[in-house]
């Protein structure tokens, strides 16, 4: 099923909401992860220019974040954009946004756009590799936390509400095997190791035990495709009305690739074959708001799409799920039953 395209929705009411803070009457509010720039950027445009959303810009670099909303502002000035710092390599940035950006407020979807790719090894301030925590970890923690924000949207307006993550085909080269996923979580000296199970996703995160920054990242995006099945899955019941999606935006040249000089080499080959920014940009947003998108599904740009077998296989997506609510119980960064949900 293609995603139906959004032609710009009338401004039935006037949108009164700045950077400064104006109060706002727009109905629903998205979430955009890494919105200061690249595809999180034109995520949020692609909503202003929609109209009804207020937009909540999370950036890691919060000055550049106010700068993209400005930009936004410009030449949308009836749009609803405001701008909060969060940095998924720390979880106390994520928990803080929870409470202090988002509050009690109803969230109608929440983007994980915010990413990293092929960077050096390093582990972050929670103990975690830095690719494991930003491009999983730190966004199931964010969905948890939020849950009843985007179950109140759910009970306000009878609509399901959205987790949009930003996939991959890199998903499917994720070292996998044959032999059948059952949950373990393992931690080696100094860094974290985990590991999904016998069959499942090989994520070995200590640079003894063969870790590579690609071998990484694919096992990042496989975790997402999982992620957005199983969250369908737990929490897409009448009760709780959250669904996840897994989106690839299509080859985009972004600054994600700023830590691998063969690959920006690459990407300035084929420019003229790469997905526009923009046009990224809208499939995303898209994925957030369109009635059609099917739940728990992986989109390839904006058509569904079979994700790779380990993408699919149910046993891998469950114990992922107890795997890194392990590791969030376990630190003591959720405070609740392994199995809740």
């Amino acid at each position: 099923m293609r995603l139906a395209r959004l032609s710009p929705l009338p401004l039935v009411l006037p949108l009164l909401c700045v950077v400064a803070g104006v109060a706002s009457t727009a109905s629903k509010l998205i979430i955009v992860t890494g919105a200061n720039s690249g595809i999180g950027k034109e995520c949020c445009r692609h909503l202003a220019a929609l109209g009804g959303y207020r937009v909540m810009m999370a950036c890691r670099n919060v000055t550049a974040g106010h700068e993209a909303a400005n930009d936004i502002l410009r030449q949308h000035p009836d749009a609803c954009v405001e701008c909060h710092p969060l940095d998924l390599a720390s979880f106390s940035s994520v928990r803080s946004f929870a409470k202090s950006a988002v509050g009690g407020r109803a969230v109608s979807a929440v983007i994980h756009n915010a990413g990293v790719m092929a960077v050096p090894y390093r582990t972050t301030v929670d103990g975690h590799e830095l690719t494991f925590q930003v491009n999983h970890l730190a966004q199931f923690f964010l969905t948890e936390l939020l849950l009843p924000n985007l179950r109140r949207a759910y009970r306000d307006t009878g609509e399901l509400s959205r987790v949009v993550i930003v996939a991959s085909g890199a998903h499917r080269w994720a070292s996998t095997n044959n032999q059948g996923a059952a949950g373990g979580l393992a931690r080696g000296a100094g860094a974290a190791q985990h590991e999904v199970g016998a069959g499942g996703i090989s994520y070995a995160t200590e640079m003894s035990r063969g870790w590579g920054k690609w071998q990484a990242y694919a096992g990042s995006k496989l975790c997402n495709v999982l992620y957005a099945a199983e969250l369908t899955r737990r929490y897409g019941g009448e009760d709780s009305g959250v669904v996840g999606v897994a989106v690839r935006p299509g080859t985009v040249r972004t600054a994600i690739a700023r830590h691998s000089p063969l690959l920006r080499f690459i990407f300035t080959l084929v420019q003229p074959f790469l997905t526009s920014v923009e046009k990224a940009g809208e499939v995303v947003s898209n994925a957030a708001v369109d009635p059609y998108v099917a739940a728990g599904a992986y989109y390839d740009k904006d058509v569904r799409t079979p994700a790779s077998a380990a993408g699919q296989d149910m046993e891998l997506q469950a114990a992922l799920w107890a795997v890194t609510m392990n590791i969030l119980v376990s630190g003591g960064d959720l405070q609740r039953a392994v199995d809740l949900g």
